[in-house]
């Protein structure tokens, strides 16, 4: 049988890696609608998916870390 934490930081790290992508393709669009509004492309597309990448990795780091601190924190609890 699978360990409860284990799919449980399984989980979380999915959750991460879609909120990674979601941002990063939510700046793609948001920079494409603003060059299609405003005439300038490509400016708008590159800067906004170069922005929600930056933030989706951000997050997803964030994340990663959050996750990390746990397993320590569980593993001293076995100790």
């Amino acid at each position: 049988m699978l360990d409860p934490t284990f799919l449980r930081q399984a989980y979380q790290a999915a959750a991460l890696v879609t909120q990674m992508a979601f941002i990063a393709i939510l700046g793609t669009v948001a920079g494409a609608a603003l060059d299609a509004r405003l005439g300038t492309e490509p400016f708008g597309l590159l800067t906004l998916s170069a922005g929600g990448l930056a933030l989706g990795l951000a997050q997803m780091f964030r994340g990663l870390r959050s996750l990390q601190g746990d397993d320590d924190h569980h593993s001293n609890d076995a100790a």
